[in-house]
C-alpha cells in the first residue's frame, strides 16, 4: 500500500514515455490533478492483496501445525508424553 504513490508515477512514466522525467511527473500530478491522484487504485490493490495474504497466512499456520503434531507423535516414544502433548496445541496455532 505504500508503494501505491510510486506505482502511479511509474504508470505516467510508461504512458508518456521518456521526454519527461520523474519530477515532471510529480509536479504535474500535484499541481494540475491533486495529491489524491498518487492514492488511486489503492482500494483495488487491498481488494486483491488481503484475501491473498489471509491465504498465506493461514496455509502456513496449518502447515506448521501438521508437521509439529506429525513429528510429536512420530518422535514420541512413550504414550504417557505422546496423550499429553496431544492434548496441548502449538503456541504458534494457539495464538491465531
Amino acid at each position: 500500500m505504500s508503494l501505491n504513490r510510486s506505482e502511479v508515477i511509474r504508470t505516467r512514466l510508461r504512458e508518456e514515455g521518456s521526454t519527461n522525467r520523474l519530477r515532471d511527473i510529480l509536479r504535474h500530478i500535484l499541481r494540475l490533478e491533486g495529491w489524491q491522484t498518487l492514492w488511486h487504485g489503492v482500494l483495488l490493490q487491498l481488494v486483491r492483496s488481503v484475501p491473498n495474504t489471509a491465504f498465506t497466512i493461514g496455509t502456513y499456520e496449518l502447515v506448521v501445525y501438521s508437521l509439529h503434531w506429525a513429528l510429536l507423535t512420530r518422535n514420541s516414544s512413550n504414550s504417557a508424553t505422546t496423550t499429553t502433548l496431544k492434548t496441548q496445541p502449538p503456541a504458534a496455532a494457539a495464538a491465531c
